[in-house]
């Protein structure tokens, strides 16, 4: 999350659009756990990645 906002806020982005972001992301991540049924794994690195 580090890096992704670094790099939002080399773009000019506002802080509150940073955490906006971030908090958009974060969602969708537990989203997928939930939906998925699975356990987190802080190092899970996806296929297309």
């Amino acid at each position: 999350m580090i890096a992704f906002y670094d790099r939002l806020k080399e773009k000019g982005k506002n802080g509150k659009v940073i955490v906006c972001a971030i908090i958009r992301k974060l969602v969708h991540i537990i989203f997928g756990i939930l939906k998925a049924g699975k356990k987190y794994s802080p190092n899970y690195k996806p296929a297309f990645a």
